[in-house]
């Protein structure tokens, strides 16, 4: 995956928590049991959000350290890597238990929190010229060592 910004990486989570939220609301887990299209529905979005957590990076995570990041990449490679033999009953654990709570660090953490200009994504300061410099240069001059 490209280097994405951290926030976009956030609403990735927040989209995916909110859709699972949708397609659970109105049922049980016996509902849930015997409904393969949500299980499925239900599985890819916890895919997702395992792997944009994976991908906010690191000094973004060492600033929330309350927020699971390995457990919810552990998760996902449960899932990807044992796909038929996922256990159901954890799957609606983690959407009845645990997506609440994550729900709101991450909301929290967006709305709270701007680490540096923009983690995750490389950008390169330029200085101005001094008063009286030369404003002008040539693509060469950019691409010199």
């Amino acid at each position: 995956m490209s280097k994405r910004d951290w926030k976009i990486l956030f609403e990735d989570i927040l989209e995916s928590i909110d859709k699972i939220k949708q397609y659970t609301e109105e049922i049980g887990f016996d509902d849930f049991a015997m409904n393969s299209m949500i299980i499925d529905a239900v599985v890819r979005n916890i895919e997702i959000i395992g792997e944009a957590s994976k991908n906010v990076p690191t000094q973004v995570q060492e600033k929330y350290p309350h927020i699971p990041w390995r457990k919810l990449d552990g998760i996902r490679n449960r899932i990807v890597h044992e796909y038929f033999g996922v256990d159901i009953s954890i799957i609606w654990y983690i959407v009845t238990n645990e997506l609440l709570q994550l729900k709101q660090w991450i909301k929290d953490g967006l709305k709270n929190n701007e680490p540096s200009e923009k983690e995750g994504v490389e950008t390169e300061k330029t200085q101005e010229p001094e008063e009286g410099e030369d404003h002008t240069s040539t693509c060469e001059d950019d691409f010199e060592s």
